[in-house]
């Protein structure tokens, strides 16, 4: 299987359909709440630039992680439901 080809994207479409909207919102929202973090984790951390940047890191990249894990496993149980 070619990672390039458009089989991913396909099963992802597939996936998707019929929850695009509350899938959309759910990421949007997401991002939402992981900018106002980053502003107040920007602001409390204001005297120390570097470490700003790797707390932010530290924070928003497992919770984006594990939004869109949970998305993908809730969207496979309403897949598979009867």
């Amino acid at each position: 299987m070619n990672p390039l080809s458009g089989d991913s994207f396909g099963r992802s479409r597939a996936l998707v359909r019929g929850h695009g909207s509350q899938v959309f919102g759910t990421l949007a929202l997401v991002f939402l709440v992981l900018i106002v973090a980053a502003i107040v984790i920007a602001a409390v951390l204001a005297g120390l630039p570097g470490a700003a940047r790797q707390v932010l890191n530290g924070v928003i990249a497992p919770f984006l992680a594990l939004v869109v894990t949970l998305g993908y496993y809730r969207l496979k149980a309403v897949e598979s439901a009867p």
